[in-house]
């Protein structure tokens, strides 16, 4: 198992027992309990967010976020609430990407990581180190387990009522899986734009996003745009649509050969499970 604490940049310590690692995890939850927003009842998400979730992320919630750009919409999600003050812990999430996070304003030194690689066939080390982390932090970042996508053992029920309970928000990465989910936000739609004739530098993205699920009254969509400005990346709505991104699209939705160099959508494909 491995503990890494991400700050300015990532340092890790092992935790040679699955009990360690979350005795670990339990006393850094207690040095970071929520101050600023313990009595809010939601946290606040930046615009475009606001679109899709007018309410803010609420406690107690469980929000999964797939498709192509499952990752940059998780980062921009729990952006704004990190921000201002809240903690968050991200479990077996190896292709974490701090530079990402970073440049869609995630504040590092507010984030905790967790590796426990060593789930097993029933999944129960993930939950018993989500439920520390439920515990202390404001909010989880995970991937739920594959063998936890089609079945919910009484331990995930538990699990379940204990976010409620203490009020944690969990982003999931894929599938919600056994943790049902009560929010999805899934990418319909990816498109880039800057590159010109073969030549040039991406300068823009645009995913549309759809909110659904029981928490949800109705379906909510919203076509989030994601500008290049320095060393971050600027969020607002994208107005209208891009005939130059969406060809791109359409030519990285599968890998070509060309000139023998392979074009390929860079997106972890694994996420739209």
């Amino acid at each position: 198992m491995e503990l890494a604490v991400d700050h300015s940049a990532v340092h890790r310590r092992r935790a040679p027992q699955p009990g360690a690692l979350q005795d670990v995890l339990a006393e850094l939850g207690e040095r970071v309990k929520p101050i600023a927003l313990a009595r809010e009842k939601t946290m606040p998400v930046a615009h475009p967010f606001d679109r899709l979730l007018p309410d803010g992320l609420m406690r107690g919630q469980v929000v999964s976020c797939r498709g192509s750009g499952a990752r940059s919409v998780a980062f921009g999600l729990v952006s704004t609430a990190l921000a201002e003050g809240a903690w968050m812990a991200v479990i077996d999430v190896p292709t974490f990407g701090t530079d990402a996070a970073a440049e869609l304003g995630v504040p590092l030194e507010r984030v905790v990581r967790v590796e426990t690689n060593a789930v097993g066939s029933s999944g129960s080390g993930w939950v018993d180190v989500m439920g520390a982390a439920v515990d202390g932090f404001d909010l989880v970042l995970t991937r739920v387990p594959a063998e936890l996508h089609d079945r919910r053992p009484a331990a995930v029920r538990k699990l379940n009522s204990r976010v409620r309970q203490k009020g944690a928000v969990v982003v999931t990465l894929g599938t919600a899986g056994a943790l049902g989910g009560d929010i999805e936000l899934t990418t319909q739609r990816t498109s880039w734009a800057g590159l010109e004739d073969g030549a040039g530098h991406l300068e823009r993205r645009v995913v549309e996003v759809q909110a659904s699920g029981r928490r949800i009254p109705e379906r909510r969509s919203c076509a989030i745009e994601m500008v290049g400005a320095g060393t971050r990346v600027a969020l607002g709505v994208a107005t209208e649509r891009d005939p130059q991104a969406e060809l791109l699209a359409e030519m990285t939705a599968t890998t070509e050969k060309a000139d023998g160099v392979v074009v390929t959508d860079l997106n972890d494909r694994r996420l739209a499970g």
